[in-house]
């Protein structure tokens, strides 16, 4: 598992396929993350996933959704989001993340289609079902866009750009889409993003909870509520949860000793690491390493 790279503002960095190209394309399933369900984050990207095989949750600004098989969804830059997997079981889909900077290099444009939605916190995301033409188009087109870049075309971003800007004429072909009044951004939810990216920068650091509500200049009380409102965890899992997963490649370094690893990521101790990492891993660090030096696998 490779650490996710951060913004200044701690969003997520997306990598890319070609870094010239700000553009991602890949099939994804759950059992890639430990416990399959990855950690709450925001990115600049806008985020399309068809369900191909099975269901997952979505979760977006704390909003819960059940997405099945031909599903999809198109998350809007900036939004907070994760998955989790629907009765334990694993979950394959496609993925197409996006910079609208891809669509033109026209202001005039930009300010007339793409800041309408990309700046309208009342546009999070949109479900999208094969069953309604509108939204058929859409997930057609993004299908093609997911062919197009697994094939050898040549001149494959040519048409995956031409098919962006045929999804965002599709878009505002929709009235539930055109028709959503600019708000501004939700208050908690711009707490809650305050909050992680406190953690995100001082997990290494012995942090308490009022240090954490702090962060979003908030209540204890309210931290705790935001917390199990947009990520469904306490704040204290979310932080053991991200220093466990910052652990994982220097624990796949060999040369650190458990301990060492355990300090450098935050915990106040080899065995509170081992207690922790054995509840999300179900093996032992030690274990986890050995598997990984005998089969390659993370």
């Amino acid at each position: 598992m490779l650490k996710t790279q951060r913004m200044k503002d701690n969003s997520e960095i997306i990598p890319y396929q070609d870094p010239r190209l700000p553009l991602y394309v890949a099939a994804g399933k759950l059992s890639l993350f430990y416990n399959m369900t990855p950690l709450c984050h925001w990115h600049d990207e806008m985020e399309y996933i068809r369900i191909e095989r099975g269901c997952m949750y979505y979760y977006i600004n704390g909003e819960k959704i059940l997405m099945k098989e031909g599903e999809a969804v198109l998350i809007n830059s900036r939004q907070m989001h994760y998955s989790s997997p629907y009765r334990q079981q694993d979950c394959t889909y496609q993925a197409v993340l996006f910079r609208t900077q891809l669509l033109t290099g026209s202001r005039e444009i930009a300010r007339r289609y793409i800041c309408p939605i990309t700046q309208n916190p009342s546009f999070s995301f949109i479900r999208l079902y094969i069953s309604q033409p509108g939204h058929r188009k859409i997930m057609d087109i993004f299908g093609k866009i997911y062919a197009n870049y697994m094939s050898n075309i040549p001149e494959k971003e040519l048409y995956i750009i031409s098919d962006l800007l045929l999804i965002w004429a599709a878009l505002f072909e929709l009235e539930d889409v055109a028709d959503r009044d600019s708000q501004q951004e939700d208050e908690n939810i711009r707490s809650q993003k305050n909050m992680m990216s406190y953690i995100y920068q001082n997990y290494r650091k012995k942090l308490s909870l009022q240090d954490i509500a702090g962060a979003g200049n908030i209540s204890r009380n309210k931290c705790c509520s935001l917390f199990k409102q947009f990520v469904n965890q306490t704040p204290l899992e979310f932080l053991n949860s991200y220093r466990l997963e910052s652990s994982i490649p220097l624990l796949l370094d060999t040369s650190r000793s458990i301990t060492e690893v355990a300090f450098s990521s935050g915990f106040q101790g080899a065995s509170y690491y081992a207690e922790i990492f054995r509840k999300y891993k179900g093996v032992s660090p030690s274990d986890y390493r050995q598997k990984n030096r005998e089969t390659g696998e993370q």
